[in-house]
């Protein structure tokens, strides 16, 4: 009886993730098509808007691999708390 419970929940959470998600689309999907409806728009116009972007992506690599430092040493340290 608790493994079909627990078969339920796991079914129950995976469609309301699905909703969740279809209601809230990545919003990097919906740029996607807008993208290629105008690819002057997307691509660079200089180098220097070729600079900016990848001075961007490269903080955004560092803000993210901070974040998953800090999360990895939270674990660590709740792990060791016991």
């Amino acid at each position: 009886m608790a493994l079909s419970l627990f078969t339920v929940g796991q079914l129950i959470f995976l469609f309301w993730t699905m909703r969740i998600t279809e209601a809230s689309p990545d919003p990097a999907a919906k740029a996607a098509p807008a993208a290629a409806a105008a690819p002057a728009a997307a691509a660079p116009d200089t180098a220097s808007d070729a600079a900016a972007a990848a001075a961007l992506t490269a903080a955004n690599a560092a803000a993210a691999a901070k974040l998953t430092a800090d999360n990895a040493a939270a674990a660590a340290a709740a792990t060791a708390r016991g």
